[in-house]
């Protein structure tokens, strides 16, 4: 593994936020308001932040009461690690009917370590289905990935070492199926596969290439007028990770409380998570999560995730 790829590792693994099996570019990134379910989001996806969940979401914006959907997501992961450095993902999305998004996102571990991914991506309607059963949205997305290194040098001396990242494409794909709908409650199931083409992210100094594996997920979900409940398992490699959440409208639309829980790698670490989201208008809403690691370090990665929908 490269040198980049075992600064992310390390940084994330102090935050108890992923397994040391993963690499860059490998984390789930969902917005505050999945996260506070413990991160579902193959079927339960929808506006512009379902680009880093399942690009299928994109399609319900098509029908939706506001055909465009802005969001705006920072999540500080962890503050003064052992090298007195932060580590924090930082997120820009815009979607619109009848299907179309665009997103950026950045993960930076200080003055250390950066990633870049830009994505775009569409969603549509495959299936029509009957009073919403038999529904069949699909969705594409294209994404370029880099990182960049700080270099390396020795107190007061010259530079050793400066390690650049590629700009890589990477491409993802993702269904989301309507099993049954009844009134105002329906069962989603939903798929999707990231780095279908297993982009190489090593840089020219690097000896052998370093493929990203392809990252399989696969969901269902069950929502109601009053509730919301999904479950995921991911499958990257020989890593599995399950999740799982539910969401409770507590005072009609105004406010929303969550809760999930994540086992990562099946085994490797076991996290609860929590959640609230504000309806503050018609249009806005603003949602709220953290992670709290069983047994984990001490960091509380945290999610905070604004979204205007016009």
């Amino acid at each position: 593994m490269s040198r980049p790829a075992l600064l992310a590792v390390s940084a994330l693994a102090l935050a108890g936020w992923t397994t040391a099996a993963s690499c860059a570019f490998l984390d789930s990134f969902a917005e505050a308001r999945l996260m506070g379910m413990g991160g579902v989001g193959a079927a339960l996806s929808n506006g512009a932040a379902s680009l880093w969940t399942n690009p299928a979401g994109l399609a319900l914006l098509k029908d939706a009461e506001h055909p465009r959907s802005a969001s705006a997501v920072y999540a500080p992961i962890a503050s003064n690690l052992d090298d007195g450095n932060d580590l924090a993902q930082s997120m820009l999305a815009y979607a619109q009917s009848p299907g179309v998004g665009v997103a950026w996102k950045r993960l930076q571990a200080g003055r250390l370590y950066s990633e870049n991914n830009l994505a775009a991506g569409y969603g549509w309607k495959a299936l029509s289905g009957e009073e919403g059963k038999g529904r069949l949205l699909a969705g594409v997305k294209i994404e370029i990935v880099s990182w960049d290194a700080a270099p390396t040098a020795p107190s007061g001396g010259s530079v050793i070492e400066n390690l650049n990242g590629p700009a890589r494409m990477s491409v993802s794909a993702g269904l989301i199926y309507t099993l049954a709908s009844r009134g105002g409650s329906h069962v989603p199931i939903g798929f999707a596969v990231r780095h279908l083409n297993r982009p190489d992210v090593s840089s020219a100094a690097s000896k052998r290439p370093e493929q990203l594996p392809a990252q399989y997920l696969l969901g269902i979900g069950a929502v109601s007028e009053k509730a919301l409940w999904g479950l995921d398992i991911e499958m990257s490699g020989r890593d599995v990770d399950v999740r799982t959440g539910v969401e409770w409208k507590a005072v009609s639309n105004a406010l929303r409380l969550r809760g999930g829980f994540r086992l990562e790698g099946l085994a490797y670490g076991t996290n609860l998570t929590f959640g609230a989201g504000l309806r503050v208008s018609p249009s806005v809403s603003l949602d709220y999560a953290f992670w709290l690691p069983v047994g984990g370090t001490g960091a509380r990665p945290q999610r905070v995730s604004l979204e205007y929908r016009f």
